[in-house]
């Protein structure tokens, strides 16, 4: 099984809006990271989100996968115990997202596609 769950959204707002909106979701303060895999990281007691605001992929051919229309990528990780939870997180923000505008979005769990358009 994974360790983590990724979402992919793409954004109407800009970068600080959406880093302050899906801190607001997570109840949560997204924080500068320096690690090269995010540009923003958070915790809470038992979890772990990564934000990275501009992944860059230039083959859209994969149309259950735009990703030049989902530029912000959200991991969510937590112990391996943890997986049910954050698939959980992650479905719960899909609505959330969606209702703010943030479209396309995808809930990926390893390999899988867990939720498809959100829109």
């Amino acid at each position: 099984m994974a360790d983590h769950v990724e979402l992919y959204f793409g954004s109407p707002d800009d970068t600080g809006t959406a880093v302050a909106y899906l801190g607001e979701l997570l109840g949560v303060r997204f924080e500068p990271s320096s690690e090269s895999y995010a540009d923003y990281e958070a915790h809470d007691e038992r979890r772990h989100y990564d934000l990275n605001l501009g992944i860059e992929e230039a083959d859209d051919s994969d149309v259950d996968m735009p990703f030049t229309q989902m530029p912000f990528v959200l991991t969510l990780r937590g112990d391996r115990d943890m997986d049910a939870e954050m698939e959980r997180v992650g479905r719960e923000l899909i609505p959330r997202l969606r209702e703010r505008g943030y479209l396309p979005a995808r809930l990926i769990y390893g390999t899988l596609l867990l939720r498809d358009k959100a829109g």
